[in-house]
């Protein structure tokens, strides 16, 4: 069982809890979004050629550290104010959201790059 915050008691500090505990499920939840769609990039990159794989990899690469950087700010504007805000949870499920479908949309098309390569070529043979 975890300590009630100070100063909460009764049901106001079982209510606190429980937003505390959907914050963290839900920062959970973004986490495991942007690792997942960073790593399930890197197989496929081969997929669209020796050019846009190196392309693409550097483009995934400067975004993860770009990411990474504003991460390191962002933690420290919280650590200043001891918590962390609705709005700042709202963004980081918005900017999942867009990283997931950005991701969906870069799979689709390297998979479709693939099946397009690998389809059979069919020749039109004029009757004899």
């Amino acid at each position: 069982q975890l300590p009630s915050p100070a100063g909460a008691s009764g049901a106001g500090g079982a209510s606190a809890a429980a937003a505390a505990a959907g914050g963290v499920v839900l920062c959970a939840a973004g986490l495991f979004v942007f690792l997942s769609t960073g790593f399930v990039l890197l197989p496929l990159l081969p997929l669209a050629g020796p050019a846009n794989a190196s392309l693409l990899h550097q483009m995934k690469c400067l975004g993860d550290g770009l990411g990474r950087l504003a991460a390191i700010f962002h933690s420290s504007e919280c650590a200043e104010s001891g918590k962390v805000g609705c709005g700042t949870r709202l963004s980081l499920a918005v900017t999942a959201a867009l990283r997931l479908t950005a991701v969906l949309i870069v799979v689709a098309w390297l998979l479709a790059a693939e099946r397009r390569r690998s389809a059979p070529q069919h020749a039109a043979v004029a009757p004899q």
